[in-house]
């Protein structure tokens, strides 16, 4: 997940990556909710008090909504 808004969104995304240098956070759609976009503005919710899965690396479930 990139915090900082990028300075090109056309750039690819690899390379929006390399350059913010993010904490790797993955989201993989299963549910059925609207896809998430590069610029896409996104609040994360952990439920159940943000319990993580004890693997590396670290894995939960989030309800992922776009604000």
């Amino acid at each position: 997940m990139v915090r900082d808004k990028p300075s090109n969104f056309e750039a690819p995304l690899n390379e929006i990556l390399m350059n913010a240098e993010p904490n790797a956070m993955w989201i993989s759609e299963q549910a059925d909710y609207d896809a998430v976009a590069v610029g896409d503005r996104v609040s994360i919710e952990i439920p159940n008090g943000g319990g993580i899965d004890q693997s590396y690396p670290a894995q939960t479930t989030a309800d992922v909504k776009k604000k």
